[in-house]
């Protein structure tokens, strides 16, 4: 399955003779999946078998179906004794509200057809239903694969711009080990007083080290952009994983920032968490 984005939108219709079928299907984001059947015709067995075939297509976020059946013609085939039920029964409640009935023939036919409509029966068969809600779920799928790739598309060079900047605060680290060494020499001889024991200098100086070296996350997250490169390259749908992983890198940045001592590495680390969050942004689209 390709990668889909959950909103989409899909529709198709039919026309007989006897009335138009037409059936449309949106979706939203939502954590899980969830199906949502609506319109003029209600049939839950009908409506279990959609939501199947849904579940077989879709992975998460909420689908909604809208089922509209509107009859054309009035005249044609028709029920007698129903329109004269239906007749009958107006006129003691013209009676009883003091207003006059005169309906006509065709009037009469309309409002039979729109109470019979009222009632949830359709009237198209299954097999017309299922040949318009198959071309509207493709339509839908369709609509999510083409928001799909777009979404990757934005995701693949903020990908790209990350593992740069990762490559970039490398090398400034690198370069300022020196920097950092001489800090670290410098404290030592702060605190070469004969009321500091040795032990104590020792665990102040792993502190001081441990304070601002940043190799662990620096592998950490650079291991974090290699799973999310294979996600993307996946053939199927991942949105989850997708913002997981993003979630663990910005973790790593958030510890970049406090450890750092150089003013470029921090303005690395603020823009690659602008890219993290463009990427969760769009990960939060996608199924």
């Amino acid at each position: 399955m390709a990668w889909h984005s959950m909103t989409g939108f899909g529709t198709a219709f039919k026309n007989l003779p006897r009335g138009r079928l037409a059936i449309s299907l949106k979706s939203l984001n939502l954590k899980g999946l969830s199906v949502v059947c609506r319109g003029n015709v209600r049939d839950l067995g009908l409506e279990a078998e959609l939501e199947k075939r849904i579940r077989q297509k879709i992975l998460r976020g909420r689908v909604e179906v809208e089922i509209i059946e509107e009859r054309l013609g009035v005249l044609g085939n028709f029920d007698e004794e129903r329109l004269k039920e239906l007749h009958a029964g107006l006129e003691p409640l013209s009676f009883k509200l003091g207003l006059p009935l005169a309906l006509s023939l065709a009037e009469l036919l309309t409002f039979g057809i729109k109470s019979a409509q009222a009632d949830g029966k359709g009237f198209f068969s299954k097999e017309e239903v299922m040949d318009v809600f198959e071309r509207a779920l493709e339509a839908l799928v369709a609509s999510q694969q083409a928001e799909g790739r777009s979404l990757l598309n934005e995701i693949g060079p903020a990908l790209e711009d990350i593992r740069s900047r990762l490559e970039g605060i490398l090398r400034l680290y690198e370069a300022g080990r020196e920097h950092l060494a001489k800090q670290l020499v410098q404290k030592i001889q702060e605190l070469l007083r004969p009321d500091v024991s040795r032990n104590e200098m020792l665990t102040l100086a792993l502190g001081y080290v441990d304070r601002h070296a940043i190799e662990e996350e620096l592998a950490r997250a650079k291991a974090h952009t290699l799973r999310i490169a294979q996600i993307l390259q996946s053939e199927s749908s991942q949105g989850l994983a997708l913002g997981f992983f993003c979630q663990e890198l910005l973790r790593e940045a958030n510890t970049m920032a406090a450890k750092s001592v150089s003013a470029e590495i921090t303005e690395h680390v603020v823009a690659i968490k602008c890219r993290i969050e463009q990427i969760k942004e769009q990960a939060q689209n996608l199924a």
